[in-house]
């Protein structure tokens, strides 16, 4: 999602992302910025250490209504190493057709990638319930990236993770 606006700003956190979630009979998929907050927004103080602690404590109330209310919730952390985000990062730049990938944050993001990451464990102690689990996948591994595919439409319990 883009950066919030001044109104959304002022609002409850989630509020921007409502509107987003799926209805009966859809599916709809979403990248790690919901949890944004958690790491990037922390580190690169666009959040006071008073709402990142209000995150962590609403987001699995918040993610445990979703599921109350029928949502199929899937989380993934696709992970990959700093130095093949680097090799990602030059080929993007070099390339005139995958530049506007990038990003001024995305270059502050690279130069802070321990402290951005370091978060993870926390957000992960916080947000991975029975209910709502994380399924860690390594983007450096093309068998687990096309496994990724099924584990979408299959119950987690059929897929060794």
């Amino acid at each position: 999602m883009p950066a919030p606006t001044d109104r959304e700003r002022g609002q409850w956190y989630y509020q921007r992302y409502i509107a987003q979630l799926p209805t009966k009979g859809e599916v709809v998929l979403f990248d790690r910025s919901w949890y944004n907050r958690a790491g990037v927004e922390k580190v690169m103080g666009f959040c006071t250490p008073p709402e990142h602690a209000l995150f962590l404590c609403q987001t699995p109330l918040f993610e445990q209504m979703l599921i109350e209310e029928g949502i199929l919730l899937r989380k993934y952390w696709f992970s990959v190493s700093e130095d093949e985000q680097l090799r990602r990062f030059k080929a993007r730049r070099n390339d005139p057709v995958r530049q506007w990938k990038l990003s001024p944050m995305d270059t502050e993001a690279l130069y802070r990638w321990e402290a951005i990451h370091a978060p993870e464990t926390r957000l992960m102690a916080h947000t991975d319930k029975p209910d709502s689990p994380w399924f860690w996948w390594n983007q450096m591994s093309r068998t687990r990236s096309a496994e990724y595919g099924w584990h979408i439409c299959c119950p987690p319990s059929t897929i060794a993770t």
